[in-house]
């Protein structure tokens, strides 16, 4: 319980205005080592943490370590959301400020970064997105990400390959429970 509570004092010092650029990279440090429990701490803050993980990332766009340490929080969030559909269906819509966000600056690392390792990461963090949007909202998404399947590094495109595949099967998921409430 101690180190939930932990966490929720980190995503309010990283959520709060006028906070230290020192302390915030502390904070980022500590919740992106992956040891404290982020989804447990973060369920009622998961819209506001995501929206100032984004602007961070976006202040701070040169500082290498700093968006791996971003991307690394981001990265544990989505994978909750992946595999918890009452989880996501609670704390993050499509089209909340959060997930908007959270994936403008996931392709914009997948576009302009040059280093493989964050592009590995965004995308990861975008396949584990990929239960949030449908075929009307998603072409721009797939379409980036298959772009990357030519990258020059064979893990960015791998990785690429798996997030295609996570769109692949939610849209036929999608597509199951419609047929199903049309029989019914």
């Amino acid at each position: 319980m101690a180190r939930v509570t932990m966490v929720r004092k980190l995503v309010t010092v990283l959520t709060s205005e006028n906070v230290p650029r020192k302390l915030t990279i502390r904070c980022v440090e500590a919740l992106s080592k992956g040891a404290l429990p982020l989804r447990q701490g973060i369920k009622w803050d998961t819209n506001r943490l995501m929206v100032s993980l984004a602007q961070l990332m976006e202040a701070e766009s040169g500082a290498v370590q700093f968006q791996y340490n971003c991307l690394m929080i981001i990265v544990n969030i989505t994978a909750a959301l992946e595999y918890d559909a009452n989880y996501t269906s609670k704390f993050l819509k499509p089209n909340s400020p959060g997930a908007i966000a959270i994936v403008q600056q996931l392709l914009r690392v997948i576009e302009e970064s040059d280093d493989p390792a964050l592009q590995i990461l965004a995308t990861r963090s975008i396949g584990f997105l990929a239960i949030l949007f449908d075929e009307s909202n998603d072409r721009h998404l797939i379409s980036i990400l298959v772009l990357q399947l030519d990258n020059g590094c064979p893990d960015v495109a791998t990785e690429a390959v798996l997030a295609l595949q996570k769109f692949l099967f939610w849209h036929s998921e999608q597509k199951k429970c419609r047929v199903v409430d049309r029989l019914n």
